[in-house]
């Protein structure tokens, strides 16, 4: 069986069967709804670059956030994360994604990223413009704050075994004075291995 064959027989029985929301942390069975209905994206061929992937998490996050304000590369203390959430007045969520199904991802640069957009003392984030000009600074909406407890996602689609889905590897290397809760989303790039969300509590 081709792999193609392979991952549209595994789409067909996964759809066959009710959405399994894994329990743990607070948080975290929301974050698996999302990340499994990816993973059935993934399963079908749709994610095709990281690019993809960033539009799949993000039409996911709308769909189990409704309330929620979903950011894509928002100005983050200097950095540009891939992806956040925010309420009325702070970031609550920032995501980095790695995308490299059939090699070992790397982490240590996407983790350093997101120490770097909440570690900072100013902690801003600017993601309003103004629709008369095009220029955010023009916009008479305040920068959003960047709390020490905003939740921090790092998301990972790599091949089975790489340091990349390895947990601890991921939590050691955050190293930013204290400890904002991370949750690690590890997408094994065979198709027949489980995606799952863990998360380290701040």
């Amino acid at each position: 069986m081709t792999p193609e064959a392979l991952g549209r027989a595994l789409l067909k029985a996964a759809l066959k069967r009710p959405l399994q929301v894994r329990r743990g942390p607070a948080g975290v069975s929301l974050y698996q709804a999302v990340w499994d209905r990816v993973h059935l994206a993934y399963l079908s061929g749709d994610i095709a670059n990281g690019r993809t992937l960033q539009c799949v998490l993000y039409q996911e996050l709308m769909h189990e956030f409704p309330n929620a304000r979903i950011l894509a590369e928002p100005c983050c203390n200097g950095q540009h994360p891939g992806l956040a959430m925010a309420d009325d007045s702070k970031i609550t969520d920032i995501f980095e994604l790695e995308y490299r199904p059939g090699d070992s991802a790397g982490y240590e640069c996407a983790i350093g990223r997101l120490a770097s957009c909440v570690g900072d003392r100013t902690r801003s984030c600017p993601v309003s413009t103004g629709p008369g000009t095009g220029c955010g600074r023009e916009s008479n909406a305040p920068p959003l704050a960047v709390p020490e407890d905003c939740r921090l996602h790092f998301v990972a689609v790599s091949r089975w075994k790489s340091d990349a889905l390895n947990t601890r590897a991921v939590a050691d290397c955050l190293d930013i004075g204290f400890r904002p809760p991370l949750y690690h989303w590890k997408g094994p790039g065979e198709a027949t291995a489980n995606w799952e969300v863990d998360c380290i509590p701040g």
